[in-house]
């Protein structure tokens, strides 16, 4: 019977003649990927505390030369695999290293990447593979080599003259699988073939969302299907290994442990602990990922009518050029550069309406074009609102389809109509191609193109509104407003081949917005136990996620936030906290929560309140951002709704009787009771314009420093 160190050695017999010559694959081994092998380089079974064993993200053994693998956390930075180290001690008399390595198996295959300083092809990759085929799946084994490889003719061991070894006390038997094999080289052909057309196959199945310069649409469900959580299998992927923190969760609210529990019921506290789990990520999701996860279409059912529209492209490029000059016009001089300028192509939206007398899950009648579908929706219409909405999503997630209840519910409390807004997103758009198809689409319900759906809309009844990060952009875009009304006479420009009067809505209504991009307030910090968003704290030093390289991800030239280029960072049109000058803003209405952002919204009422704007201010007690669209059982989602569609309805009714409209007002509503504490716009917030100016460079220098020192930097 053969010693294991014999069989092992002959193991790797069919390794030594690779590099640019025939190579024919025996039994149980065969290279990928023909090269010269290092003659101390033999197959053998180990035990020892020599191997550490890192994450496993395939079957992947990795024997290394000694000089070239200085600890083992290289090894794992290298195979993100199965880490492994070398042996210097036991090294022969001869002077030839020792390997060790950690086997790896999973499935039913493992490959073992061999490398070493004396490989002399240039032409050859840096590791070569070898496959060896098992009969079942295995998590860990172990291997070691250790002598020369003879020129002998190889032979190969039985299964069972293999030794049995523990690896993370897992004790498993291997069990080779004997097959005929044909030549290496056409086993490689094949394989490679194999790969690409699988890489192909789910190239077709996952098409790419979205274009650098153009809108995403959502028209075809079908390429959505795979991110629903329809299917059971994900639905346990996604539950399962959080069920250990869901019954923490549920001992700490029963015992009372938990900060929120007296403001949270169980199942607020459940659901708020889950997506903190999904969204507030040490290494978050690669973005390209998330957002197609976002984006995905659920379909249209229910009391809603939704008709998708196309926004042309305006047929100039005078509309584009104006918020091009508006945002030089807020750079200082010396701080002026080329800033990659985006085109401004056609966009699209949807109108969305209630639908009255209909099931919950009704689908939307067959066979009806657009146009039908809207002619429908205004029959139901019985008010002059028309709401331009602009959701949320970071900037580079969701869609009008994720916020079609939202919409919908707004349309059916103001009995009016809205238009929700599909811009484009980043990182393939960055700023300020967002803030120009928001301008685009406020024209387009001024102005229609001909062919349009719908009228002229008198913009005494529009209301702009928006959450989170399509708060910031219905923000940026009535400060862009402002600024060409003071720009321009009569705030007039050339659109379409007219000349236009840019009027402002009758309102702004905002709920969590996010009006500061550098996170500078203390909130972000100070209301982390109510939030699910992650703190800046997460990510030290720099205070931003640090997100996985993908297809969308570094941009090129490569920058630090997903939203805007670094040196605009700073610019008021991409933190409206910025701004300055909100003199002659319409009637505004703020909502947010006891959140990461509650801060800026506090500051941006009293900026408000200070320079004459009408503002209804409206802060929830440990509420998380934007809590009204994500948990419909809460009596504060309620009265949220209730306000948001109240407020809209009287800035109408106001602008369109030239007096009355909103009563100004700040508040605070408690938790579980709703009662309204009443609030001082003066004592919102302790900063200037100048502070917060301040606080932002220091968090864009320092960020995690800066609100560990509580902004002293």
């Amino acid at each position: 019977m053969q010693t294991a160190t014999s069989t092992a050695d002959n193991d790797l017999q069919a390794s030594s003649q690779l590099c640019h010559r025939p190579f024919a694959r025996p039994p149980l081994v065969s290279s990928l990927h023909p090269g010269p092998r290092p003659a101390s380089a033999v197959l053998l079974p180990v035990r020892g505390p020599d191997l550490s064993l890192g994450k496993m993200s395939e079957t992947v053994v990795l024997l290394q030369q000694p000089s070239e693998l200085s600890n083992a956390k290289q090894a794992t930075a290298i195979t993100n695999a199965v880490t492994l180290v070398v042996d210097e001690k036991q090294r022969p008399a001869d002077g030839t290293p020792r390997w060790t390595a950690a086997l790896g198996l999973k499935r039913k295959s493992r490959s073992i990447h061999l490398k070493s300083k004396d490989d002399s092809c240039s032409t050859c990759s840096p590791f070569t593979h070898i496959d060896e085929t098992v009969n079942k799946p295995l998590h860990a084994d172990f291997a070691t080599v250790t002598s020369p490889v003879s020129a002998t003719t190889p032979t190969y061991p039985a299964a069972d003259s293999i030794p049995k070894t523990k690896a993370n006390a897992l004790k498993k038997d291997i069990s080779l699988k004997r097959a005929s094999w044909s030549p290496s080289s056409t086993y490689a052909s094949t394989l490679v073939a194999k790969k690409e057309k699988k890489q192909k196959e789910k190239k077709q199945q996952y098409p790419r969302l979205t274009e650098p310069d153009r809108p995403i649409s959502v028209d075809d469900p079908s390429i959505f299907a795979p991110f629903t959580m329809d299917s059971p299998v994900g639905i346990l992927l996604t539950l399962v290994p959080r069920i250990p923190l869901v019954g923490k969760t549920v001992a700490w609210h029963t015992l009372g442990f938990s900060q929120t529990s007296p403001f949270w019921d169980l199942r607020t506290e459940v659901a708020i602990t889950m997506i903190r789990s999904l969204v507030a990520k040490v290494i978050p999701d690669p973005v390209h990922m998330s957002q197609r996860i976002s984006l995905r279409d659920l379909g249209i059912r229910g009391r809603m009518w939704i008709a998708k529209v196309p926004i042309p492209a305006p047929t100039g490029p005078e509309t584009r050029q104006y918020v091009v000059d508006i945002i030089n016009s807020m750079i200082p001089p010396d701080e002026q550069y080329d800033w990659p300028v985006p085109t401004l192509p056609t966009a699209s939206a949807e109108w969305t309406g209630y639908r009255a007398n209909v099931a919950k899950d009704a689908p939307q009648p067959p066979n009806m074009s657009e146009g039908d579908k809207y002619a429908a929706m205004m029959k139901e219409v019985t008010s002059p609102v028309t709401v331009f909405y602009v959701h949320g999503g970071a900037m580079y997630l969701m869609d009008p389809a994720t916020h079609r209840p939202t919409c919908a519910r707004i349309a059916k409390q103001t009995k009016g109509r809205v238009l929700s807004l599909r811009y484009r997103l980043a990182p393939q758009s960055p700023f300020p191609a967002q803030l120009m198809d928001c301008f685009l689409g406020y024209l387009y319900l001024l102005y229609p193109p001909p062919g349009s759906l719908h009228e002229p809309v008198d913009p005494k009844t529009v209301v702009i509104s928006g959450d989170s990060a399509g708060a910031n952009l219905v923000t940026a875009l009535t400060a862009l407003i402002l600024t060409i009304r003071r720009t321009y006479p009569g705030g007039k420009i050339m659109h379409n081949g007219q000349l236009v009067e840019v009027p402002l809505p009758a309102g702004l209504a905002v709920n969590s917005p996010w009006l500061d991009i550098t996170h500078s307030f203390p909130s972000v910090v100070t209301n982390r136990e109510f939030d699910y968003l992650p703190t800046p704290l997460l990510y030290p030093p720099s205070g931003v996620a640090p997100f996985p390289k993908d297809s969308i991800w570094p941009t090129t030239p490569p920058r630090q936030r997903v939203y805007v280029e670094d040196k605009l960072r700073l610019h008021p049109l991409v933190n409206p906290v910025a701004f300055e000058d909100w003199t002659g803003c319409p009637p505004t209405l703020i909502m947010c929560g006891q959140e990461l952002l509650a801060d800026e919204a506090r500051f941006f009422a009293a900026q408000l309140a200070r320079q004459g704007t009408t503002v209804r201010f409206e802060e929830y007690q440990a509420m998380p951002h934007c809590f009204a669209q994500l948990m419909d059982w809460l009596p504060s989602t309620a009265m949220c709704f209730n306000t948001w569609s109240k407020f809209i309805s009287e800035a109408v009714e106001g602008a369109q009787k030239g007096w009355g409209g909103p009563a100004m007002r700040a508040s605070r509503v408690a938790a579980k009771t709703l009662k309204e504490e009443e609030l001082a716009f003066e004592d919102l917030s302790q900063f200037t314009h100048a502070d917060v100016v301040e606080r932002m460079k220091g968090a864009v220098d320092h960020c995690v420093s800066f609100h560990q020192m509580r902004g002293r930097l």
